[in-house]
């Protein structure tokens, strides 16, 4: 074996700039040192679990990692923890009594998938967080072998630290997504083109309705050909950073919405890659004043499908608009509504109606959909 250094940690930097090379990547460094299984678990101080990629790991006995050993408390790695930070090891240079092959980590895990041997390390485990990189193999592992690893090292901690910055910016971008589904007004990113980046979920369902906003040609449209120049002109002078501006929509069954366009600065994170980012604010339309499907779910059992039904009628879309916005037939819409009647206890559409906009708009305490 040899350790053909660039080309294995350039495949590694390739991996941290674009993570699904890492399965694959991960099995090119498992067969490096001839190694039948791999694991790579990286956890920034920030996160509350780490992101672990396999080689050669079949699911049942990831879960069971996942469930017995992921947070260190296997023999092995705290052994290792106090004697080897920061250089690699194997289980008879962590456990040299032989313990290692008494304990339940072993038994359990390494085993049952003819894994009688480790090697590894902590790769980081500072105040960044932790990397740790491990193989297994039946055969014992060789000075020679632990000489390759010890070689790696230092483009590996380069490479780990670079993964634990991403995992990180990572783990941002999903936090500022779930801020906005948290809130309940309309919000939608795109570039200065139009070009959607994000939406949360009101905004989402604002689109599926389509009506005072939709997606056309890969690009967000107003009801109008002349209110669509007016938003992507507005949208454009916001991506130039010449400040934001609002504009009042209103869609052919007369619903309407006002429109706040705020330019986003790229290095707040919320740009998903573009140089570009704008935030569209959704104001004052009846399209997302609709009852929320989930309670109509909660409160009268209907199904998803029924549900949407109801919820596009109670803001008052009629049938045809509401079968063609949901992609069916009017027959079926009208299928859908004679069952919402039944479980509503209503009979006629305008009395069903009545009902849901007597609801609240969604339950309260609950998520959006």
């Amino acid at each position: 074996m040899k350790a053909d250094g660039p080309g294995l940690v350039r495949a590694l930097y390739d991996a941290v700039l674009d993570g699904a090379l890492w399965p694959n990547t991960l099995q090119t460094f498992a067969d490096r040192f001839n190694s039948s299984h791999a694991i790579l678990a990286v956890g920034s101080a920030a996160s509350c679990a780490p992101d672990v990629v396999w080689a050669g790991v079949e699911r049942p006995f990831q879960e069971l990692y996942a469930r017995s050993f992921v947070n260190g408390n296997n023999t092995i790695q705290l052994a290792a923890r106090r004697e080897f930070q920061d250089e690699p090891y194997t289980d008879w240079m962590a456990l040299p009594d032989g313990s290692f092959q008494r304990s339940a980590f072993f038994q359990d895990w390494c085993r049952p998938q003819q894994i009688q041997t480790l090697l590894g390390a902590e790769v980081i485990h500072d105040a960044r967080g932790i990397a740790l990189l491990g193989l297994g193999r039946p055969e014992p592992y060789g000075d020679s072998e632990l000489s390759v690893f010890r070689k790696l090292m230092p483009d590996l901690r380069r490479i780990m630290g670079l993964r634990l910055r991403l995992f990180d910016v990572d783990l941002q971008r999903a936090r500022l997504r779930a801020l906005l589904d948290a809130v309940s007004t309309p919000i939608l990113l795109t570039d200065s083109a139009c070009c959607l980046l994000h939406a949360n979920h009101r905004a989402e369902y604002l689109l599926r309705a389509g009506g005072v906003l939709h997606i056309s040609q890969n690009r967000l449209a107003a009801p109008t050909e002349h209110e669509t120049d007016m938003l992507r002109r507005v949208v454009r002078s916001a991506g130039a950073n010449n400040g934001g501006a609002s504009l009042r929509l209103e869609a052919a069954n007369g619903t309407h919405a006002g429109v706040s366009v705020v330019p986003v600065h790229a290095d707040h994170g919320w740009a998903e890659g573009s140089e570009v980012c704008v935030a569209i604010f959704v104001t004052g339309s009846a399209e997302y004043a609709a009852v929320e499907p989930s309670l109509l779910t909660a409160l009268y059992g209907l199904t998803p499908t029924e549900a949407a039904v109801a919820a596009m009628l109670g803001r008052g879309d009629g049938l045809p608009a509401t079968a063609s916005a949901l992609g069916m037939k009017t027959s079926t819409a009208r299928t859908h509504l004679h069952r919402i009647f039944d479980k509503t206890a209503t009979q006629r559409q305008a009395q069903l109606v009545a009902l849901l906009r007597s609801l609240p708009r969604r339950a309260v305490g609950a998520g959006l959909p």
